[in-house]
């Protein structure tokens, strides 16, 4: 899609995420709209944003303006990140169903997003003058298996406060329970957004004070991976926007099982480790939770979680561990997302049955 303007739309300007390899915008217009711009991947393919602007709120046309009933006071989202949808919706969607692709998607394993010469303008505040919360980006704050790595490139902060970049939502405590994550504890894959801005521009009165590359990361405040953060000083914890600002380098490993049981064993959860020690603890130890049960089966869920497995990754550290509460899949998948050239690591994972070997295929199948 190119060359298209909304304006104030209390949903979203656009939402993509058909069948495409790559759904793309180009040239798009957004100003003050609910949930901004939705490009998501269908088929678990790409989805790209170019050239294009997004404003926030219009202070000639408030929500509630003064002297007026304030009954329509909706938060406003420049770009919501991509879920990284694993099926796709039709190209021309008839009937509008549950936000098209927010809901009842599987998230896939090798879709990422990628954001280029996109300018916010008006982003004066953390909230807008009736009071909901105003952002340049943010997840959504449904998505409970993964929201895909994403890269802005070249993106330009025009008179936009600090305290306006994100608000990154931690997953709802409610979502643990029998139908949804499990009674031990929330899905996890709101706490494991990792977001990288590259080639960072600013003009206008206000600056939001952020380097010219940094990383933006969820607050994974159930897990011990803050512990790197803060101990090696690479991070500052944002408050007004529930997440971290990072100068080291992040990046997103996702990992799935392909044995015949991975919708109805349940392997979580699986803690991600390195070797490095912090103030004594270990540095990392992130635990996982498995995909939300999202199968319906008349009034009831159908108890298939699936066993996919998204975690934040700081680059540096030569190995890391998977380690599982119970007996790992025979087969596994894993897919790495971050900047181009990136080093890898080692990933080191306990076996009981020892005796046994194992082959290791890249994407193309070899070995």
């Amino acid at each position: 899609m190119n060359n298209f303007v909304a304006y104030k739309c209390t949903h979203s300007a656009i939402v993509l995420g058909g069948p495409s390899d790559i759904n793309r915008g180009v040239n798009i217009i957004s100003i003050d709209n609910h949930w901004g711009i939705a490009i998501h991947s269908g088929n678990d393919g790409k989805a790209e944003l170019l050239d294009s602007t997004i404003y926030g709120e219009d202070q000639a046309n408030k929500d509630c303006p003064e002297g007026s009933i304030c009954d329509h006071c909706l938060s406003s989202t420049g770009i919501t990140l991509n879920q990284a949808c694993s099926t796709s919706h039709l190209d021309s969607q008839k009937k509008w169903f549950k936000h098209p692709l927010w809901k009842q998607c599987t998230s896939g394993m090798r879709a990422e997003a990628t954001y280029t010469n996109v300018k916010f303008k008006d982003f004066s505040s953390g909230t807008k003058s009736c009071g909901s919360k105003m952002n340049t980006f943010a997840p959504w704050n449904g998505a409970a298996d993964y929201v895909a790595f994403a890269e802005f490139k070249q993106a330009t902060f025009d008179d936009t406060h600090q305290d306006a970049i994100t608000f990154m939502r931690s997953p709802p405590q409610s979502w643990a329970n029998w139908e949804d994550c499990g009674i031990d504890f929330t899905c996890t894959g709101l706490y494991n957004v990792v977001t990288r801005f590259e080639n960072t521009r600013y003009t206008g009165d206000q600056n939001p004070g952020t380097p010219g590359t940094f990383n933006v990361l969820s607050n994974n405040i159930e897990s011990d991976t803050t512990n790197i953060f803060e101990a090696q000083n690479s991070c500052e914890k944002k408050d007004k926007w529930n997440a971290y600002l990072c100068t080291d380098e992040y990046s997103t490993l996702i990992f799935d099982s392909l044995d015949s049981d991975r919708m109805d064993r349940s392997a979580q959860p699986i803690y991600i480790k390195t070797d490095e020690e912090c103030n004594g603890s270990t540095c990392f130890n992130n635990r996982l939770n498995a995909f939300m049960d999202s199968c319906w089966d008349g009034f009831y869920t159908c108890q298939f979680r699936e066993q996919r497995f998204p975690t934040m990754i700081k680059r540096g550290p030569d190995q890391y561990e998977v380690e599982y509460t119970g007996t790992p899949p025979v087969e596994q998948q894993f897919v790495l997302h971050g900047p181009t050239g990136s080093e890898g690591f080692i990933v080191k994972i306990k076996y009981s049955n020892g005796d046994r070997s194992y082959m290791i295929q890249d994407k193309d199948g070899n070995i």
